[in-house]
């Protein structure tokens, strides 16, 4: 007689994260603590000593990964085109509601969020933003669900827009771009993470089976004796009777199928594979931006401008620039103009100091390092083609350094400037 079994199939058992969802709120002294940086780019033709590279650069990116097929749309409330690649509103159960509004006036401004994904994991979850002055009364700013963020303290007036895959709140109504320098407001958002998955599969189907389906029972501990005993009793009664059928006793070396017993323990790997701890990061604590000027007067300075973040160590830049003819950096070398704490102009020294406690949108200049007749005129240019931060080499542009285990983001290393 032969006796059922019920067993648990690999094929049977599934697993599968569980998303959790969960708010936030930060203040907006503590934001870079997060690693959430506050941006402003503006839509200039050249830069000047007061709109240097940088702002042109975040305006350029913002408008180009964002808002490059809705430049036609260019109404409040309105949008001519949809792109289901840069964000769906699926959600909404409609397609016209993500309202991409952006200005490309010359001298326009915008501003924007950039939160890291470590804060908000898979995606921000709709209905959920909320940045509100501290006061309780100056502005309320929520996301609609649909992309849009509005003012509800202004009759819902459109302030900008939501990337909630990418972490990005952007501020395309310039009347609001101000407010990310506002250090008064309170900023809060939920997201949705995809918890760590369970070490045991939990989550199984076992049709028929009497017993709890727990992981220790699964893969057929208990298939090997119950196989082979069953048919191995004949053969101990006919051996001298009838040779014809002893072949069949051959069939006896299965019993080497009970090794398969040693695979059932491939089912718990699975569980070590799965957890794969999110590598700490350390957030940037400031950006730099360094780049050379004629003060009118013939003499070069050297301009270190935050532009974003802040200080925490006192820092000092050295190195040396390389003034050329022409405006492109490709005309006449005309020389090096070095900076550094051994070399002096007029008894002062000449590198770049920043001390502790600055911050955006502070800027420093060193003291002179090219004389009056040897300086930078109308249609020369320059460049950094030699860069140190606090002893450590720059070579590349931007280029990360680590300073008492803070990072500093230090971009302008070889890159052609002509700043007058």
């Amino acid at each position: 007689m032969s006796r059922s079994k019920n067993t648990i199939k690999k094929s049977d058992i599934s697993s599968a994260p569980i998303k959790v969802k969960y708010s936030a709120t930060y203040a907006s002294q503590s934001l870079l603590d997060y690693g959430i940086t506050t941006n402003r780019g503006t839509n200039i033709v050249s830069p000047s000593p007061g709109l240097p590279f940088i702002k042109r650069n975040k305006y350029a990116v913002i408008r180009q990964l964002y808002y490059q097929n809705y430049i036609t749309g260019s109404i409040i409330g309105s949008a001519s085109y949809w792109d289901p690649s840069i964000q769906s509103t699926g959600a909404s159960g409609s397609l016209d509601d993500d309202n991409r509004y952006f200005p490309s006036a010359t001298g326009s401004n915008i501003g924007f969020f950039a939160i890291p994904s470590r804060q908000f994991g898979e995606q921000m979850s709709r209905r959920t933003v909320n940045i509100a002055s501290t006061d309780g009364t100056s502005y309320n700013i929520i996301d609609d669900g649909n992309g849009n963020i509005v003012d509800t303290f202004n009759n819902n007036v459109h302030v900008g827009n939501v990337l909630y895959a990418q972490g990005i709140i952007t501020f395309t109504n310039e009347d609001y771009v101000c407010l990310l320098a506002d250090p008064s407001f309170d900023f809060t958002l939920s997201t949705l993470v995809a918890a760590s998955p369970s070490p045991t599969p939990t989550v199984s189907s076992t049709p028929g089976a009497s017993k709890s389906p727990t992981p220790s029972i699964t893969r057929t501990p208990t298939v090997t004796p119950s196989v082979t005993p069953s048919r191995g009793a004949s053969p101990s009664a006919t051996p001298s009777k009838t040779p014809s059928k002893t072949p069949s006793i051959s069939i006896t070396p299965t019993k080497t199928v009970t090794p398969s017993i040693t695979r059932t323990p491939t089912v718990t790997p699975s569980v070590t594979a799965t957890p794969t701890p999110t590598p700490s990061i350390p957030a940037i604590q400031a950006k730099i931006l360094v780049y050379g000027f004629n003060n009118g007067s013939g003499d070069v300075k050297v301009t270190g401008e935050i532009t974003s973040g802040s200080i925490a160590d006192d820092l000092t830049i050295t190195g040396q620039i390389i003034k050329y003819t022409g405006t492109s950096c490709n005309g006449t070398n005309l020389g090096a103009c070095i900076f550094r704490t051994d070399v002096f102009y007029n008894s002062l020294s000449t590198e770049l100091f920043i001390p502790l406690g600055s911050a955006y949108p502070q800027f420093y200049d060193s003291n002179p390092i090219c004389t009056n007749g040897t300086g930078i005129s109308t249609g020369n240019s320059w460049k950094p083609s030699v860069l140190s931060l606090n002893g450590t080499n720059i070579t590349s542009s931007p280029q990360n350094i680590t300073i008492n285990g803070r990072l500093y983001e230090i971009t302008g290393y070889n890159q052609c400037s002509n700043i007058l």
